[in-house]
Parts: structure tokens; C-alpha cells; sequence
């Protein structure tokens, strides 16, 4: 494979300048977007960041009195040796810089567990959408859509923000369930404590802990400790339906299927449902209730039907 090219000296000098200006504490997210673009430009650049950036990184811990060579380098010869040795080139200079936003994607039927570098762990259900950000500096999830467990790894220096719109869950170091649809947010705590609050102008704060819920919309924030086990049930390939109205149920089962249930009626939409409920098979779920709530069941190519049995009486 043919080497790098060996960078400019005027490349170099501004490699040096991103090097300091990323690991500055006041750097912005403009810096980061301009540097992105700026190591895009060219590749020269990455291999001149990869440099000053180990080399001033090594020199910031040293004693002063080794900084100072005992014979004189140029930056050029830094270059050389490096590129002549085994320097390794790619996406790693971003470490001690910018973060990178990583993309998880579900779709319906599937679920995937996610491990990040600092430790912590999440695991997506079905139809849920999210980026993770995670840098020297901070540590960003933002959900798009659908519901993630999270169980971050404690870190003293790097909180855990999870973003649902405008909305954010902050932790040292807990473990929670995030569910977000629309403009609903529904937070379960199941382990820790973490710290929900809100961007807008009238800020809104609350402390969770263990067994808590909270329940947020574009308007209202609320707070209970309902029944666990139905709001974690998912983990486990399971759905548990305490009273809970069938349309409600035909949803949250609907996740978890191509075939698809569809309730025809109103009559059958405000029939309320209790059980345990393995998830990924609609047809086996609808029968299943058939025989103890007076709906109807038939199939249309990839759609259960439901319909009260009174509308026909």
C-alpha cells in the first residue's frame, strides 16, 4: 500500500491550532463542525491532525524540562517518522476530539442491544430510532422515536443526557426505560436515580428514583409508581395487559408483527384486556382473547380482524 503523503508545513501549523482549540474547554459546537469539514478537505489532514495531536498530547505530559528536544526536529521530520513507522490512520484522531454521532435503527419485529465504549449498555425495542454522541466531554443519546433501556456506566466527570424532543433524562450512573411517541415521553427508573428536565423557557425538574415513573406531554408533567413489570415486559419478549384497553393492547402488540391487528369497531376498541402475551404473533394473540371477550376474529391476507360480536348480534 503507498504511503501518505507527507503534509505541508502550513497544514501542520493548523493542525496544531485544532489540536489545542478541541481539547480548549470552552470548544463549541461550531469548532467541531468546522473541523469535521476541515479533515474532510483533504486527507493530508488527518494525517497531520494524527500527528500534532499525539505529539502535543505526549508533550502536555511531560516535565517541562524534557519538552525541549535535545536536538532540533521539524515538524516535517516528525511526519516522516511517523508515516515511515506504523502510524494507524482513519476515524481514531476523532477520540480525543469531536463526537461522533453513531445512528441505531429498529424496525418493527426486531429488537438489538447496543454496548458503547464508556460501558454503559442499551437495548432497543422494536420501531425505535436513536444517535448516541460520545466524546472526552460529554455523553448525548438523542430518541427520535420508539423505547430504549439504558443502563449507563457510572462516570464522575461525563453525565448521561438522553434527549426526547425537548425534553432531557440526566444520569450518573442508573438505569431507566425511555419511551417516546410524538410529543409523549414516558420514563420508567428501574435501578439509581436520574434527573428529568425540560429545555423550554419555564424549565420543568424532577428527581426520579427507583420504581418511578414519569409522564410528560407537550403540556404537563407527571409523576406515579405504577406496577413495574407490564412497563419492562418488552425485555423479555413478552407484553403484560393489566385492564388495559384493547385498542391499546392491538398497538402495543403491532410492534412486534408484519401481520397486523386492526380492531374494526369502537365497541371492540373499549374492551379492556388482562394477560401474559408472547409478542410476534398477532393471529395466536387474537384468538387467544377471542375466547374470553366477545370479539370476532378473521384474517385478510396480512391483517387480523377484530370485531365485537354484538355489532353482528
Amino acid at each position: 500500500m503507498r504511503p501518505p503523503s507527507v503534509p505541508s508545513e502550513k497544514i501542520l501549523e493548523e493542525a496544531a491550532g485544532w489540536s489545542a482549540r478541541l481539547h480548549a474547554d470552552d470548544r463549541t459546537a461550531k469548532d467541531e463542525a468546522d473541523f469535521k469539514a476541515w479533515i474532510a478537505a483533504s486527507p493530508d489532514h488527518g494525517v497531520a491532525f494524527e500527528v500534532m495531536d499525539r505529539g502535543l498530547t505526549a508533550l502536555a505530559g511531560m516535565p517541562a524540562r524534557s519538552r525541549q528536544p535535545t536536538f532540533p526536529v521539524s515538524r516535517r521530520q516528525l511526519v516522516m517518522a511517523s508515516v515511515g513507522g506504523s502510524l494507524a490512520l482513519g476515524a481514531s484522531f476523532f477520540a480525543l476530539g469531536p463526537a461522533t454521532a453513531q445512528t441505531y435503527e429498529t424496525a418493527i419485529g426486531e429488537q438489538k442491544h447496543v454496548s458503547l465504549a464508556d460501558g454503559s449498555k442499551i437495548f432497543l425495542n422494536a420501531n425505535t430510532k436513536l444517535t448516541i454522541s460520545l466524546s472526552d466531554a460529554e455523553r448525548t443519546a438523542n430518541l427520535i422515536y420508539g423505547r430504549a433501556n439504558f443502563d449507563i456506566a457510572a462516570d464522575g466527570k461525563r453525565p448521561f443526557v438522553v434527549n426526547a424532543g425537548d425534553r432531557q433524562i440526566v444520569s450518573r450512573g442508573s438505569r431507566f426505560d425511555v419511551g417516546r411517541e410524538g410529543n409523549d415521553v414516558q420514563i420508567v427508573l428501574t435501578r439509581g436515580t436520574a434527573y428529568f428536565q425540560t429545555i423550554a423557557a419555564a424549565a420543568t425538574k424532577r428527581t426520579l428514583g427507583a420504581g418511578d415513573r414519569l409522564l410528560s406531554n407537550a403540556t404537563t408533567v407527571r409523576m406515579d409508581r405504577p406496577r413495574i413489570a407490564p412497563l419492562v415486559a418488552w425485555q423479555t419478549g413478552k407484553a403484560i395487559f393489566d385492564d388495559d384497553l384493547l385498542s391499546d393492547a392491538v398497538r402495543e402488540m403491532n410492534l412486534y408483527s408484519q401481520t397486523k391487528l386492526e380492531i374494526v369497531d369502537t365497541r371492540a376498541a373499549r374492551l379492556h384486556v388482562s394477560g401474559i402475551y408472547r409478542v410476534g404473533d398477532n393471529a395466536a394473540f387474537a384468538h387467544s382473547i377471542a375466547k374470553f371477550l366477545p370479539v370476532q376474529v378473521s384474517q385478510q391476507g396480512d391483517r387480523v380482524i377484530l370485531r365485537s360480536s354484538a355489532s353482528n348480534g
